[in-house]
């Protein structure tokens, strides 16, 4: 069975690509579907650029290199152009490659033979985003899974530590005012004075001093990191 190469773009998750990658999945059953029960054809390589936006074909330096050297690819290639000035950017550009470069859309026709009307809808942004040839028959990939609930997990982590340091530097707020009044500042008596003020862990319970003493410790590390960025640059 005859071989040729698609292209396809990932727009979204992690930069790491495989097949069940969530952002290059369908494309692939669909190129995959397409050229197999239309023309006997087996895709030999995938081609593969990440760019979250494309504002023309410098965003894309695979295609670039892969269409300089005479190459040709089945296109999915402006959805992710922000503006209508980066789709006008991209289809001038690609303009003398059009006779290599080919869309399962448009029944393989390469875009030298694309009606104008179908180049104004590429400019104007007019097409569905949703192209489905194919259903994915099977279930997610343990890979797939596996890289959603590290993605999940890492945001997770990450909320969780941003709301950890807005809170621990209201605490710190509290303990200057406890100095600024000529107290001393023991953990316990920040503690009384934040839940006096009606400040409460991230978790919403009241401060004790093991809780005061772990919110403080993680406000100077915060501000150490912020120290060492700045003597970096």
């Amino acid at each position: 069975m005859e071989t040729i190469r698609a292209y396809v773009l990932a727009t979204h998750g992690r930069r790491k690509l495989h097949r069940d990658h969530a952002a290059i999945r369908q494309q692939i059953l669909n190129i995959d579907y397409f050229l197999k029960e239309n023309y006997s054809l087996e895709t030999s390589r995938y081609l593969h650029d990440y760019c979250r936006n494309v504002s023309g074909l410098a965003s894309l330096p695979k295609l670039q290199t892969h269409l300089a050297t005479g190459g040709m690819v089945l296109r999915r290639l402006f959805r992710a152009c922000r503006t209508m000035e980066a789709r006008a950017t991209l289809l001038r550009e690609l303009s003398p490659y059009y006779s290599n470069i080919r869309g399962v859309r448009q029944g393989m026709r390469s875009l030298e033979q694309v009606p104008e009307f179908h180049a104004k809808m590429i400019v104007h942004g007019m097409g569905d985003p949703k192209f489905v040839l194919v259903s994915p028959k099977r279930k997610r990939s343990s890979a797939d899974l596996a890289e959603q609930t590290c993605t999940a997990t890492e945001a997770s982590a990450q909320a969780r530590s941003g709301a950890a340091l807005k809170v621990a530097k209201q605490l710190g707020e509290v303990r200057d005012r406890v100095v600024a009044s000529g107290e001393k500042a023991t953990l316990a008596r920040i503690a009384e004075q934040a839940n006096a003020d009606g400040l409460r862990t991230t978790r919403g319970s009241l401060w004790r001093a093991d809780t005061v003493s772990r919110a403080l410790k993680r406000l100077e590390e915060a501000v150490e990191q912020a120290e060492a960025s700045q003597n970096d640059a």
